[in-house]
């Protein structure tokens, strides 16, 4: 899920464990499995983004556990803006983002048009080349169409099909995605890894156009399909789980990894600690839909009025900020040198770009335990409004890392733990559990 800064301006815990191959982690049940990890990087960030299958895997029960043998390798990150990985299709490789707040997986085709939602633009104003060449290996469905839309205003529309997708060495030989080739797509990146449930895929429709999608024939109605993540573990190519240690925006020698079926080779603070999957109810009260979790609290040590701070929150690593209830997203605004504003205007939370961040960390409290944020992440000295279609006196700004949930909904059940968070967690994605793990990374 991904929140693009100008379309969100239009609409608005003591030892270090050392990680060593063949040992086992707290909360693994097996030797943890290595090769099966791809390095991933950030770096100029432009962005700030369900029913579900049925799993073969009980809930409750480690997807770490008794698995081996995986075809598995390591691949190095390309840069790119937010998290990229590669991702091979049929021999041709590109860089996707990584965003565990959506399903689809889909690729800009080579020829297609860009546009910024009103006029035609040159193709790398929404994604670097290469693009993808030729169709799908695995045949073109010619009774569906891909046509994706994100909170955000992003869209794009195309065909779909199958294709042979390979991904730290694991692949699904035949794998749905979709085939853009019109993008109103800013956020620079040339196809997108959807990781989250199936069901949350927003983008295959049936009908061979996208003209009548959405019109309340059902015979035009969204497709759910096997998403990619899904597709590995159900083919049994992998454990039902996967891992992000993803790297700091400020720290360029900083490495980071996406690990599938283990944990990625990094240091830790003390333990892991275990929270359930859950309902999230703006999407869906009866079907698992993204990554969520019930949080205690947010807060930092001059801020302890922790009532209602917490509840149901998104982990979404295609998200820049975080999203936090507006009244402690107001307190720590203002700790900001010079204090962050938030122009009636715009309806967001900016800085100068050379501000220092708050002295005090950002506190998430997750089942008992505190997640510490140091300040500077929330610096996004990165994302200038300049750059993102705002002029004026506020051209030269940059975005806050910590923004009010009420900016997406009134009664401000949107939390969201995007950058900040996910880059300095180690957060592990345990669909067979039903369960996510988060430690506090060493660096």
């Amino acid at each position: 899920m991904f929140y693009h800064c100008t379309l969100l301006l239009a609409w608005y815990a003591s030892s270090c464990t050392c990680i060593a191959q063949g040992s086992t982690e707290p909360g693994l049940s097996a030797p943890l499995d290595r090769q099966n990890l791809v390095r991933v990087r950030s770096a100029d960030i432009v962005v700030p983004h369900y029913s579900v299958l049925k799993s073969k895997v009980r809930k409750g029960r480690s997807s770490f556990a008794k698995r081996s043998g995986h075809v598995q390798s390591v691949i190095n990150d390309p840069s790119g803006a937010n998290w990229y990985t590669e991702v091979d299709l049929n021999g041709q490789k590109f860089e996707f983002m990584i965003d565990t707040g959506s399903a689809d997986t889909w690729i800009l085709k080579d020829g297609f048009v860009c546009t910024n939602g009103t006029a035609t633009q040159p193709q790398s104003y929404c994604g670097s080349a290469p693009y993808f060449k030729g169709t799908f290996s695995g045949g073109q469905i010619k009774t569906e169409n891909f046509n994706a839309s994100y909170s955000s205003g992003e869209f794009l529309s195309g065909t779909v099909g199958y294709e042979k997708v390979t991904i730290a060495g694991i692949t699904v030989a035949k794998q749905l995605i979709g085939l853009v080739d019109h993008a109103y797509w800013p956020a620079g990146a040339v196809g997108l890894l959807g990781l989250a449930y199936p069901g949350v895929e927003r983008g295959v429709w049936n009908g061979s156009t996208s003209s009548a999608d959405g019109d309340g024939n059902p015979a035009h109605d969204r497709v759910t399909y096997s998403s990619i993540f899904h597709s590995m573990w159900s083919e049994g190519l992998v454990a039902p789980s996967f891992s992000l240690a993803l790297p700091r925006g400020h720290h360029s020698s900083d490495e980071g990894y996406i690990a599938f079926g283990g944990l990625p080779p990094v240091q830790v603070e003390g333990h892991f600690t275990s929270t359930p999957i859950v309902l999230t109810p703006h999407y869906s009260t009866t079907a698992l839909s993204e990554y969520a979790i019930n949080i205690d609290a947010t807060y930092f040590s001059s801020y302890t009025n922790t009532t209602d701070t917490g509840g149901n929150t998104i982990i979404d690593s295609g998200t820049v900020t975080i999203n936090a209830r507006n009244k402690v997203a107001d307190a720590y605004n203002k700790l900001f040198d010079p204090p962050a504003i938030n122009p009636p205007d715009l309806g967001i939370y900016i800085i100068q770009c050379n501000a220092t961040g708050p002295k005090v960390p950002f506190i998430v409290k997750i089942a008992g335990t505190e997640f510490k944020l140091p300040g500077e992440s929330f610096v996004l000295s990165d994302v200038i409004l300049s750059e993102n279609g705002v002029s004026g006196e506020y051209g030269d700004y940059c975005f806050s890392g910590i923004q009010e949930a009420g900016v997406w909904d009134a009664e401000q059940t949107f939390i969201n733990l995007g950058r900040p968070f996910l880059e300095n967690v180690v957060a592990v994605f345990d669909v067979g559990a039903g369960e996510m793990r988060f430690a506090q990374r060493k660096y």
